[in-house]
């Protein structure tokens, strides 16, 4: 009997691990919208790339929304960067989406058929910029020897690959042509290429499961393990022509004989990799059950791949299929299409409430700050205030009497983004907003 009550709660926490910590990651980890969105460009590529061009955009940076039922999470984004997007050569420009996307809260494995990614969004980072599959619309056509859109279909090119050098320095990402603003593989922003600590959730895929950065523990299911960067099982083919697909079926019509140094280099095209078990650290899928920081009780986590030199490392988010169940209505061209039910709730702190619910009024100045930043409001406290970094964690932690000013010290802090959170017990209101230290 005892045995049976202890199966009982290890399958309990691997389908509800939040309850373990009180807290549920596809609901509170979002990074949310503290201002607006900022790009470059260069206007006169390529006559002229000294000319470069800023824009300001009036729309909403990161997570605008956040709603929950019983059931599902639902996210509504811009799909806009609250760091400076671009420079880009020759780009399409980004766009405000206000795109809203549905997550389940309790994600299950597929027992059946899996569902394939597609080459367009295949989940959402946590600042609300679709993340996409590790494929573009660009094939080997073997009449014109050349990678087009809408080639033969049949060796498929490789995004990061074809693509990479179009992403911006600061994010990894580009618009495609509708002004989608996307990732392809390594969001900088989102965690840090640091192997002495267990790599942050950077997004969640459209089946609800989470999506790691590149560095995990080397025993999956012991935290107290060394902490080590996560490999994939995708290793490139040994071939010199490409004549046959990775599962053994011939290709029909044959890719382009491997060159080195050339536009077919071996790793150009998806169907130059195969999957080898036990090769590396992740399953066919890139991912692997296991225990994360936010899931002490384990759950199935995707992870971002990498090489040694923190360059990304295919098949980067996620390969050919989905490990759990997902909707192919909520996926690719569709993704993003979901209606907030009338049920939901929605009481969550976002930047749409902050202007409607009564909250906090605040100013930061200077920001971006050196030492220190000062704090002015109209409602005294006390407060809660906390200082959080880039990933999330706690920084600083006070309890304080504030009476219409006061000073904030970050000089301890290294340069970078943080975020602070005022919370005000006594009448339930928040606030949230970014805080640069240079």
């Amino acid at each position: 009997m005892k045995k049976t009550k202890k199966l009982n709660l290890a399958i309990f926490y691997l389908i509800f691990p939040f309850y373990l910590t009180g807290q549920d990651p596809i609901i509170n980890d979002w990074i949310l919208s503290a201002g607006t969105a900022t790009y470059e460009y260069y206007p006169n590529w390529p006559q002229n790339t000294s000319n470069i061009q800023s824009v300001n955009m009036a729309d909403s940076a990161d997570v605008l929304q956040i709603c929950t039922t019983s059931t599902n999470v639902f996210v509504r984004a811009n799909g806009l960067g609250s760091y400076l997007m671009g420079p880009w050569l020759n780009p399409t420009l980004p766009a405000a989406q206000n795109k809203t996307f549905k997550f389940t809260r309790f994600p299950q494995p597929e027992m059946g058929p899996k569902t394939g990614t597609p080459k367009g969004a295949i989940g959402l980072a946590l600042n609300g910029i679709p993340m996409f599959g590790y494929g573009d619309a660009r094939s080997y056509d073997h009449q014109l020897n050349s990678n087009v859109t809408n080639g033969d279909g049949v060796w498929n090119a490789d995004a990061w690959v074809s693509e990479g050098s179009t992403m911006d320095p600061n994010g990894n990402g580009h618009s495609e042509g509708t002004g989608t603003y996307h990732y392809h593989a390594n969001p900088l922003v989102l965690y840090p290429d640091n192997d002495s600590m267990h790599s942050p959730i950077i997004g969640f895929a459209f089946d609800g499961y989470p999506i790691y950065g590149p560095f995990g523990y080397s025993d999956p299911n012991d935290s107290l393990s060394t902490i080590g960067r996560v490999s994939s099982s995708y290793q490139l083919r040994t071939i010199t022509v490409r004549n046959t697909l990775p599962n053994g079926q011939v290709a029909n019509p044959a890719g382009p004989n491997v060159t080195a140094g050339g536009n077919f280099d071996l790793g150009t095209y998806i169907e130059d990799y195969e999957f080898v078990a036990n090769s590396g650290d992740l399953d066919e899928f890139n991912g692997r059950n296991c225990i994360t920081p936010e899931y002490p009780g384990g759950t199935y986590a995707y992870f971002l791949t990498t090489k040694l030199n923190g360059e990304p490392a295919f098949p980067y988010f996620m390969a050919a299929e989905y490990y759990g169940q997902v909707s192919s209505n909520s996926i690719g061209a569709q993704a993003g299409n979901s209606t907030i039910p009338g049920n939901a709730d929605c009481s969550i702190f976002t930047k749409i409430s902050y202007f409607k619910n009564n909250p906090i009024k605040l100013k930061l100045f200077p920001n971006p700050t050196e030492e220190l930043v000062n704090i002015t409001v109209e409602e005294s406290g006390p407060y809660d205030i906390l200082l959080l970094d880039a990933q999330g964690s706690i920084v600083y932690s006070r309890t304080k009497y504030i009476n219409e000013f006061m000073h904030l010290d970050v000089s301890f802090l290294q340069n970078g983004i943080y975020f602070i959170r005022l919370i005000n017990n006594k009448n339930n209101l928040f606030y949230y907003n970014k805080i640069q230290r240079k």
